[in-house]
């Protein structure tokens, strides 16, 4: 016989659930933090001031390459935060544009 009453385990399945959320909610943040980060990088140094410089130790080629590399990933990144919160939202909030 448990000495818990049944309000109790109510309550830590439910602490349960928001520690989970929040760490969800904190992952999502960081892949939405990195993908801005990154597309910031991008637009400001690499296209605006042309600063190809993510990797030194090889030739002009090798250096616009690594530069690619790294924001096809920061791309994908937000990407996924953004896919994250989307199907986070209730089916009734999602919008999606018209066709």
């Amino acid at each position: 016989m448990s000495t818990h009453p049944t309000h109790i385990q109510g309550a830590s399945s439910e602490s349960q659930i928001n520690r989970k959320q929040a760490r969800s909610v904190l992952f999502t943040g960081i892949l939405i933090g990195i993908g801005i980060a990154g597309f910031l990088d991008e637009t400001i140094f690499h296209q605006l001031l042309q600063w190809h410089a993510f990797y030194w130790a090889t030739d002009q080629h090798g250096r616009i390459l690594s530069d690619g590399l790294f924001h096809l990933f920061s791309t994908l990144l937000l990407l996924w935060g953004l896919l994250r919160v989307w199907r986070g939202l209730p089916i009734g909030q999602r919008q999606v544009a018209p066709s």
